[in-house]
């Protein structure tokens, strides 16, 4: 996408004329911009959006603010020289989110993070790899609710030409993963995403659903083991499918025997990794 040059408007020193609408001169005078986007649905009034995180966050960057019934305008306003060049950061406050609703919803309880909040923040240069995480992180949420996932197409389309805004495949994504829960050795996770998200509850008393996330489908071994390393429940599957699987943890032994209060651990075996994930038990 070019540049054009703009022609400021008498009378109206803040928006600068481009193209079929007008952009802020904060965007066309600065030197760097940082988009800082909230984790939200928006399934409400404008459901081809159906999330509304970097690629939509500048909603006040051009008059009029078109962007809300226009996928294609929002897409060629990222690709334009002035924000695509410019962005040197994405960072997304996911501490607290919606997972339904429109804009206006107040941050919804999530049923998949122990503390009824994702908790988390996301650090990205590139838009379009924190649009995929921000649908995979609410979709999760969504399907543990029994509630249909959102497509979002345009995730795909924002990585294709003529936009190429940056990368949609988690193959291709360098992901790491921090959890400042998990075992020092094991906080960093490169490549596609494969790691064991929060488990709910935790602490817990009977029970708690492990989630664990393959970036494909493939083989794999989830244990439990001991603050000794020593592995106490070894679960059958080995065969996981490509993106979330919930595994219901009784708080038992292989045998069957209940286990004692205390500090233990899910591990993720995979060919190219191991991810590890701290679980509370309290009888």
């Amino acid at each position: 996408m070019g540049v054009d040059v703009p022609t400021i408007i008498p009378g109206e020193p803040d928006y600068y004329v481009y193209g079929g609408h007008r952009l802020s001169n904060y965007i066309i005078e600065s030197d760097h911009v940082i988009n800082i986007p909230v984790l939200k649905a928006h399934d409400a009034g404008y459901p081809q959006h159906e999330i509304t995180t970097s690629l939509k966050n500048h909603y006040g960057s051009i008059c009029p603010q078109n962007l809300c019934n226009n996928i294609t305008g929002m897409l060629t306003l990222n690709a334009d020289a002035y924000v695509k060049d410019k962005t040197r950061l994405v960072l997304t406050s996911a501490l607290r989110g919606t997972y339904t609703g429109g804009p206006w919803e107040i941050p919804q309880t999530w049923d998949t993070f122990p503390e009824g909040t994702p908790n988390s923040l996301f650090f990205t240069t590139d838009p379009v790899t924190e649009s995929y995480w921000a649908r995979d992180m609410i979709n999760a949420e969504r399907a543990a609710r029994g509630m249909a996932s959102f497509a979002c197409p345009w995730v795909e389309q924002a990585s294709a030409p003529p936009y190429e805004l940056g990368v949609s495949d988690p193959a291709q994504m360098t992901v790491v993963y921090h959890d400042p829960t998990a075992v020092p050795d094991d906080r960093q996770l490169v490549g596609g995403g494969t790691f064991i998200a929060p488990n709910v509850p935790n602490p817990f008393t009977g029970g708690t659903n492990l989630r664990l996330r393959l970036a494909s489908a493939g083989s794999a071994q989830l244990v439990v083991v001991d603050v000794g390393g020593r592995v106490v429940r070894r679960f059958t599957q080995s065969d996981f499918p490509a993106g979330y699987t919930r595994v219901r943890w009784d708080g038992r032994d292989d045998s069957g025997s209940r286990l004692p209060s205390g500090v233990y651990f899910a591990r993720l075996l995979t060919d190219r990794q191991v991810c590890t994930r701290r679980l509370v038990l309290v009888r």
